[in-house]
């Protein structure tokens, strides 16, 4: 069995990746960041969007990505790994 990811997958992929990035970083620039957080809500809505198996890489990604540039979830102590 072959993974086939097809660009009609990826675009959406790649476009609720980058704002599962960039509205926490929104949020906290407009001091909103106590009230909501919304990292998690275009990862769900990709999830009804696309396959299993390109949502669960996109939130995989996402989290390391967000780990390593902003620190947020941390990786010591192991926060990142158990979400």
């Amino acid at each position: 069995m072959t993974l086939h990811i097809d660009g009609r997958e990826l675009v959406p992929g790649g476009r609720f990746g980058a704002a599962a990035l960039l509205l926490p970083l929104l949020f906290h620039i407009l001091h909103l960041e106590h009230v909501f957080m919304p990292t998690h809500l275009p990862l769900i809505a990709l999830g009804f969007l696309v396959r299993p198996h390109v949502a669960k890489a996109t939130g995989v990604l996402v989290l390391l990505i967000s780990g390593a540039l902003t620190s947020i979830p941390p990786f010591y102590p192991p926060i990142a790994p158990i979400m």
